[in-house]
């Protein structure tokens, strides 16, 4: 119906699922194709050891006579191996017979089965397909015959067997693919489709017939099978796949079993982005649409809009906001003026309030020019009509001109609309009272400028702390918290020296000790819930150590895409071949232009693959540019001493758990092929172990729309998290025992 079906992933948690019987009879009959090969053979103790029953043995190799069995096994070749096997199961319960046969020939294979039923004198109760053939070659390589030889034990072989088993009307088949039909392979492209003819065929089983289907896709089984010899490359090439032990093999499989799923994918790391992107997982909508509309009859307006369904050019439903205007603004020419539109769509629904005095009118003049909007009422929010950080330092350095009043950016949150900042400046030019004004000056500085900053203070839960990046703002925290609710208060930490005042903090101990102090005299005990992005992840760290020294609890220290200096290690030179060759593949010529840009813009400092030497850069401006504000001045100052921190900090191990919010930026550090591990560097730092969580987006747009949203409900889930452990924690500890 002109839709596309897309396979996915979805993690199997078997401690939710009903435990239910092994599908396997006592004393049953069971045939096992490629049952020499080593898989085989461990499959096949396990039911004769557990069930004593009656295994068939079907492979394309003849053994020699049994008479000869002793001198063959003098060698140690593979003839050799297969005696010793077939002889190890001799030796526990249950009976084996081993028969070589094609399994493509249905007749031949008919007559080896009913001798054995014969034998037996019972049916066939089921069939584990374990064979398959595997040969290296790409694509171009391949032949007729090639491609043959290693689809015809999985799907004609397969054919074969279902038809046997199908003749009864009952029974199990189970049958052992690969992950890589799923995610494909380098080399061995015919193998994959074999094994993803296996993985719908058992769809088909199940769907289609009364057959018991299960189908077991695993990964690289350490140094047994069709995997011997491939576990280096798979470590360095599988993209989320590892490899396992013959015990975590043979578990999983009956795992599989026990808990019924039908199709079962085994040895994924969960956590690697390869795998991530292919995971189920729920989707929010970004795209935002707004319709205006000029109808005088509110209520009839209402009641249409209601029954109105707004689709994207695909189908989609999308959400829309629906604005009654007036009159629809239009051009000279008489067509409808959407630039005008835009600026209304930034509007808030307040209602507008135009200016009444002389300091109100010069800021909402200010907020126009540096806002580019028409308009500005004195009670619209600052970030609702579109502000952002940056946005607000030429906000603020206007504001410095105009009223010759330096106020720090980060009372935009207390102080964000005309009317609040109006009042701050009126009062602290009233020429009427300089004793007065000036002790409300100094009131005013004490009550702005602080290290700890409300972002949002309103909520009963438990404050969240959050700690700023290099540059020292904490304005980027805005979305976080306006996202995680009404009911979670959330704090900013700042570093002295944005003032200019005051000397900023060049050692990340005592920079961690100063903002233990602010957030103690505003919450004098623990637990105390940390979270820092980029380099605010460090700060929250060292805080965490201290607290802890101090005998306080931390209920979360959250590192936000924080990577620990030092971590990084450049990629292996043929991955980065490779990786460069794909690219110009899909890319085209222009990859190289754009590969030549960024090596000489950026690789100077990625390869020196340290903050300080990147950011020590930035001293460069001090040098050449004369015309920075005050403002700019500080901003850079900051920055270097927090990279003077952080360069001479030593880590040390934390006693406690860390929460890694990180991304799946795929460009991070592109240019010269620097590669992060999964935890970022922090595996031995944390002896409480560390809970892993991916954003979408990258190190510098995670806290900013759309991708903060879900970084919000991540870290919602955290915090309840914690703040329940903290809860029982506590709880446990005033029980008397």
């Amino acid at each position: 119906d002109g839709q596309r079906f897309v396979v996915r992933l979805a993690k199997v948690d078997l401690g939710q699922e009903q435990k239910q019987e092994l599908p396997f009879k006592r004393r049953g009959m069971y045939l096992l194709s490629g049952g020499l090969g080593e898989i085989g053979i461990e499959i096949g103790k396990y039911l004769l050891q557990h069930y004593e029953a009656r295994l068939l043995l079907v492979g394309r190799t003849s053994l020699p006579e049994r008479s000869d069995w002793e001198e063959h096994l003098k060698q140690d070749d593979v003839v050799a191996k297969r005696i010793q096997a077939y002889l190890s199961l001799e030796q526990l319960p249950g009976e084996v017979i081993y028969q070589a046969v094609d399994i493509c020939d249905s007749i031949e294979l008919q007559q080896v089965v009913d001798q054995a039923k014969s034998y037996w004198q019972c049916e066939l109760d089921g069939m584990i397909h374990l064979a398959g053939v595997a040969q290296e070659r790409l694509l171009a390589e391949e032949t007729q015959e090639s491609l043959a030889a290693t689809l015809r034990p999985k799907v004609l072989g397969t054919w074969v067997l279902h038809q046997l088993l199908q003749q009864q009307g009952k029974g199990i088949f189970i049958s052992f693919s690969s992950v890589i039909s799923v995610f494909g392979a380098f080399s061995v492209s015919a193998y994959a489709a074999a094994n993803s003819f296996l993985d719908r065929f058992s769809h088909y089983q199940r769907v289609k017939s009364g057959l018991q289907s299960y189908c077991f896709g695993s990964s690289t089984w350490a140094g047994i099978g069709i995997s011997r010899g491939y576990e280096s490359r798979d470590a360095r090439f599988a993209q989320g796949r590892q490899v396992m032990s013959l015990d975590q093999g043979l578990s999983s499989f009956l795992a599989s079993l026990h808990y019924g799923p039908a199709h079962l994918l085994v040895a994924l790391d969960g956590r690697h982005p390869y795998i991530r992107r292919r995971l189920e997982s729920s989707f929010y909508n970004v795209q935002k649409l707004c319709a205006y509309f000029t109808i005088s009859d509110a209520q009839f307006a209402t009641a249409k809009l209601q029954e109105l369904e707004v689709c994207d050019r695909f189908g989609t439903r999308s959400i829309c906001d629906f604005r009654q205007l007036q009159q629809m603004p239009v051009t000279e020419t008489g067509e409808i003026d959407r630039q005008q539109l835009s600026a209304t769509s930034l509007k808030t629904t307040t209602d507008y309030v135009a200016p009444r005095t002389e300091v109100e009118e010069k800021l909402t003049s200010i907020w126009q020019q540096v806002l580019d909007v028409p308009q500005v009422g004195i009670y619209e929010n600052f970030f609702e009509l579109g502000g952002t950080s940056i946005l607000a330092v030429h906000l603020f350095s206007k504001i410095e001109q105009t009223f010759g009043q330096k106020l720090p950016l980060s009372s935009l949150f207390p102080l964000g609309t005309v009317e609040a900042l109006a009042e701050i400046l009126s009062q602290t030019q009233d020429p009427t009272s300089n004793k007065r004004v000036w002790k409300h000056q100094q009131n005013t500085s004490k009550t702005l400028w602080s290290s700890l900053v409300e972002i949002q203070p309103k909520g009963s839960k438990p404050p969240l702390f959050c700690i700023h990046p290099l540059g020292g703002g904490v304005l980027c925290y805005r979305d976080l918290a306006i996202h995680l609710g009404l009911e979670q208060p959330v704090y900013g930490l700042q570093p002295l020296g944005l003032d200019g005042k005051q000397p900023p903090h060049t050692r990340m101990e005592d920079m961690a000790a100063h903002y233990i102090q602010e957030i103690q005299a505003f919450q004098p005990s623990g637990p105390y819930f940390l979270a820092g992005w980029s380099f605010g992840g460090m700060v929250a760290f060292e805080m965490a150590q201290q607290l802890h020294r101090q005998g306080e609890k931390v209920g979360l220290l959250g590192l936000i895409d924080s990577v620990r200096p030092g971590s990084d290690r450049r990629s292996p030179f043929l991955r980065r071949v490779i990786s460069h060759v794909n690219n110009l593949v899909k890319q085209g010529p222009g990859y190289l232009q754009k590969k030549a840009v960024g090596w000489s813009k950026h690789g100077k400092y990625h390869l020196q693959r340290r903050y300080k030497r990147y950011f020590y850069a930035q001293q460069y401006f001090l040098n050449v540019t004369k015309n920075f504000t005050d403002d700019e001045q500080n901003f850079v100052k900051v920055m270097n001493a927090n990279v003077k921190a952080l360069d001479e900090y030593k880590f040390q191990v934390y006693p406690g758990r860390i929460t890694l919010l990180r991304t799946e930026d795929q460009h991070r550090d592109e240019a010269v092929g620097i590669q992060h591990d999964l935890l970022f560097g922090w595996g031995d730092f944390a002896t409480g172990g560390i809970d892993m969580h991916y954003i979408p987006g990258s190190h510098l747009n995670l806290i900013a729309e759309p991708h903060v949203q879900l970084l919000a409900e991540k870290l919602k889930v955290c915090l309840e998290r914690a703040y329940r452990s903290s809860s029982q924690n506590e709880e446990a500890s005033t029980t008397p025992p």
